[in-house]
């Protein structure tokens, strides 16, 4: 049972940059402040940005997934859950102080398209990828 243990024990270490959130989320807390926007590119699965929300203990802005039509229950809440695409491209652009978790359904060999303008790579876990702004607001 021993060695059985020390092999589920690794195969999980091994995995978790793969599948948990932890990792993610540590790279994004690593340069965020209380003022920084933390915005994850939501699939249209956008319930998936639990796991962040859990790790980074914070409020997640969710970029709204295309082609996504609301369910009835969510159409009051979309104004305060979803970032339109171009309002992301316009802040990210003036170098606002925030982070992009991209999708985690999309698979990306490099992160080039993932943001709108020139980004800095905080890390990369299996497919997803954590980027801040090449130049960042002086507000920090």
């Amino acid at each position: 049972m021993i060695p059985i243990s020390a092999i589920v024990v690794r195969a999980e270490a091994e995995a978790e940059p793969l599948f948990s959130w932890r990792l993610p989320a540590r790279a994004v807390m690593s340069v965020a402040g209380p003022e920084t926007e933390i915005v994850f590119e939501a699939p249209l699965e956008y319930q998936l940005v639990a796991g962040l929300v859990f790790y980074t203990g914070r409020r997640v802005t969710l970029l709204d997934p295309q082609g996504f039509v609301p369910p009835a229950y969510l159409v009051p809440d979309m104004a305060g859950m979803f970032l339109s695409r171009q309002e992301f491209a316009r802040r990210w652009e003036s170098g606002a102080d925030l982070v992009l978790v991209s999708n985690p359904l999309l698979r990306r060999e490099d992160s080039a398209g993932i943001a709108p303008g020139p980004y800095r790579v905080l890390g990369r876990f299996g497919d997803r990828w954590v980027l801040a702004p090449a130049v960042v607001s002086a507000r920090r």
